[in-house]
């Protein structure tokens, strides 16, 4: 596996994250896989966000 995520759709434009529940991708071949997968497919990517599980807040946070 390469890639994993969320893709959410806005205006004709997607935005990526890494948020995929137990298998967490990462780095740049994360990115790079999933932008190319949407883009071949005919979508424009706006945006990838690399995301972390915060257990403290119990929720996906922005990684610093």
């Amino acid at each position: 596996m390469i890639a994993a995520g969320e893709g959410h759709y806005y205006g004709g434009k997607v935005k990526l994250d890494n948020v995929s529940g137990h298998y967490r991708p990462e780095g740049e071949s994360a990115q790079s896989a999933a932008t190319v997968a949407f883009e071949k497919a005919g979508f424009t990517v706006s945006n990838y966000t690399e995301k972390v599980f915060d257990f403290k807040l119990g929720r996906w946070v922005k990684k610093q």
